[in-house]
C-alpha cells in the first residue's frame, strides 16, 4: 500500500539589495502592509520613522559637490549639481566647507567660490577651486650701474665726418658719499606647496648675491644697498671694479708764469689752454678744452684736447690708451690703442 506524502508548505524567501532610496522605501513598507517575506540591504529604514526618512530624502534632493583633486594634488576641481524640486541651494561659504572637508586648503580661490552662487548656468560644469604652487629657484642678486664702465664707447661724427671731442669729456666725476652703483639682493627660493599643504621635493634653490665691483676709494652704505664713493674724483673701471680716482682741475688754462711740471696722481682736467714749455704727467687721463701749444703730455691712460696740438716739432705726446684731438699739427704721437683727430 501506498505512504501518503505529508503535504508541507514551500516557504519563498526574497533578499532584496539595492542603494535606491525610493526602492528601499517601497519595499520596506510593502514588506509590512502585505506581510511579504523578504529581507532588505542595507537595513537603512528599520527603527526609523517616516518623518526621518522624508528628512533624508530631502537632503538627497538638495544642490551637492562633487570634489575631484589631480594624482599629483596640484589643482583642485569641483562641480555643482542642480537642487530636485524645493531642494536647497548651496552658498559660497558651504561649498568653500565641502573643499576644506576634503582636504583642499591651500590655494584655493575664495572670491570666485563666494561669487559662484550668484551665476546663471553654473551646474554639470568643472570649476578650479584650488590651485598648488611650483617651487621656484630664488633670483640671484645683480648690480645696477649707474656710470658707464667705458668713458669712450661710441663717438658720433658731424655731417663733415669731424668728432666733437667735447663727448669725452671727464664728466665722470662724483662727490663723497655719491651712488656709483645699487646692489639688488638675491630672493629666497619658494617652496613648492599642493592643495592639501603639501611640501614638494626638492627644495628649491636660493639666489645666489652678486659680486661687488667695489675698488679703491670706494665702500658699502650702511644697509649694504649701495657701492659710494669715499671721496671727490672720477669714477673709473678696471680690474672688475669701480674705484674714484683723484682729480686735479686746473679752472683756468696754465700761461706763461704759471707752474710749468705738472705731475698728479690722478686724472687732470685743464680748462682752458696750455702754453708752451709745460709738462704735464699724470697716472690718469688728462683733459684740455682748449689748445695745447709746445708742450709734454704724458698720461697712464687718455689724452683729450678738444682743440688741438699746435706743436713745433718738439711736442711729444704719450698716453697708455688712447690720443684725440681736433687736430696734431707738428707734434709725435704715442699710443698703444689708437690716435684719432680731424685733421
Amino acid at each position: 500500500m501506498r505512504k501518503a506524502r505529508k503535504n508541507t508548505a514551500t516557504r519563498q524567501i526574497i533578499h532584496i539589495v539595492g542603494e535606491g532610496l525610493t526602492e528601499l522605501f517601497y519595499f520596506s513598507h510593502l514588506k509590512k502592509v502585505l506581510g511579504y517575506r523578504y529581507s532588505i540591504s542595507p537595513r537603512l529604514f528599520e527603527n526609523n520613522s517616516i518623518e526621518k526618512i522624508e528628512k533624508k530624502i530631502k537632503e538627497l534632493l538638495d544642490e551637492d559637490v562633487f570634489v575631484y583633486i589631480t594624482e599629483d594634488q596640484m589643482l583642485a576641481f569641483f562641480l555643482l549639481v542642480p537642487p530636485i524640486g524645493n531642494g536647497k541651494t548651496l552658498s559660497g561659504s558651504k561649498i568653500l566647507q565641502i573643499l576644506i572637508d576634503h582636504g583642499v586648503s591651500y590655494g584655493l580661490d575664495f572670491h570666485f567660490i563666494y561669487t559662484l552662487p550668484e551665476r546663471e548656468n553654473r551646474y554639470f560644469r568643472f570649476y578650479l577651486g584650488a590651485s598648488g604652487t611650483m617651487p621656484e629657484d630664488g633670483r640671484d642678486g645683480y648690480i645696477v650701474e649707474l656710470y658707464q664702465r667705458e668713458l669712450y664707447s661710441s663717438l658720433e661724427q658731424t655731417e663733415l665726418s669731424h668728432v666733437d671731442y667735447a663727448q669725452l669729456s671727464l664728466s665722470k666725476k662724483i662727490q663723497k658719499n655719491g651712488v656709483i652703483c645699487e646692489i639688488v639682493p638675491p630672493t629666497a627660493g619658494r617652496s613648492g606647496i599642493t592643495v592639501k599643504r603639501n611640501l614638494l621635493l626638492p627644495p628649491p634653490r636660493d639666489g645666489r648675491p652678486a659680486a661687488i665691483p667695489m675698488g679703491r676709494n670706494t665702500c658699502l652704505s650702511e644697509d649694504g644697498r649701495y657701492l659710494i664713493a669715499q671721496k671727490d674724483g672720477n669714477v673709473a673701471y678696471a680690474g672688475n671694479s669701480f674705484q674714484v680716482k683723484p682729480i686735479l682741475e686746473i679752472r683756468h688754462g696754465i700761461e706763461p708764469g704759471d707752474q710749468q711740471d705738472i705731475k698728479f696722481l690722478g686724472d687732470i682736467h685743464i680748462h682752458g689752454d696750455v702754453c708752451p714749455g709745460v709738462s704735464i704727467r699724470a697716472t690718469g687721463s688728462v683733459q684740455i678744452d682748449g689748445v695745447a701749444q709746445d708742450c709734454t703730455i704724458e698720461a697712464g691712460e687718455s689724452v683729450i684736447v678738444l682743440d688741438g696740438i699746435q706743436g713745433q716739432y718738439s711736442t711729444t705726446i704719450r698716453a697708455h690708451k688712447s690720443v684725440y684731438a681736433g687736430y696734431l699739427e707738428h707734434c709725435t704721437v704715442y699710443a698703444r690703442e689708437s690716435v684719432q683727430a680731424n685733421c
